[in-house]
């Protein structure tokens, strides 16, 4: 252990190259377009040479989608400068974690944030930066996504039992998912003689087919609608019509 003595890291090993310090100025070879990467601030570099832009204005959602908000905005009413570029923080709301997404390319006043959550709440405030550096951000814009349409899952429990010659009741669960409720439901039916699949309109969850004939294969299939239109069909269902005898 002897390796790990004080003793043995004497004489003091030269400090390590990024442990110089920074000048107190950017270097000449910078341009405009890249001093604003360099933090103000750190390392020794001085505070911004000159003014920085005012807040953006007029932030607003020009688009918003279950899983995407387009903003725009109007430049800063005091700019300094030509050609600046934004920066778009963002957060979904109760949570302090920022997120940032930059424009593409200088004097671009748009973005579309992307990867959100459907029917959430989200925070928005744009910053402006020159040569100088980061601007004032403007005030918060609270907008919420839309919630994702979603028609209903197949009813559950389909449950076919055949109460004479020339009928079939049915009984069905509603759908455990789907926005909204449910506003009915169809029955489709199909004489597997024949293989022709007919559907009749059912405002509950159960139905007697009359009228069928006897000693006949049956195949049934249940449908729900909500306001967004119909869902997912359960699985056919078997069953034959009993005899005379």
């Amino acid at each position: 252990m002897q390796y790990f003595c004080p003793s043995s890291l004497s004489p003091p090993l030269p400090p390590d190259p990024e442990d110089v310090a920074l000048p107190a100025f950017p270097p000449p070879s910078l341009t405009p377009n890249t001093t604003d990467h360099v933090t103000a601030g750190f390392g020794g570099i001085a505070a911004p040479a000159g003014p920085t832009p005012s807040a953006p204005r007029d932030v607003v959602a020009s688009l918003v989608s279950t899983r995407f908000i387009k903003l725009t905005w109007r430049q800063p009413a005091e700019p300094h400068g030509d050609e600046l570029t934004y920066s778009v923080f963002y957060s979904q709301e109760g949570t302090s974690r920022e997120r940032v997404v930059n424009t593409s390319r200088p004097g671009e006043m748009q973005v579309t944030i992307q990867n959100l959550m459907p029917d959430t709440k989200y925070r928005f405030r744009v910053v402006a930066h020159n040569s100088h550096g980061q601007g004032e951000s403007s005030a918060a814009l609270k907008v919420a996504t839309q919630a994702e349409v979603q028609v209903p899952g197949p009813a559950p429990n389909l449950q076919t039992v055949s109460n004479t010659p020339t009928s079939v009741s049915l009984s069905w669960d509603k759908p455990l998912t789907g926005n909204g409720e449910i506003l009915s439901y169809k029955l489709y039916y199909t004489d597997r003689s024949v293989g022709t699949e007919e559907d009749v309109d059912v405002d509950g969850q159960s139905y007697t087919m009359a009228g069928l004939k006897k000693n006949t294969e049956y195949s049934f299939r249940v449908v729900a609608n909500n306001k967004h239109g119909p869902g997912v069909s359960t699985e056919d269902v078997i069953v034959r019509t009993l005899s005379d005898g």
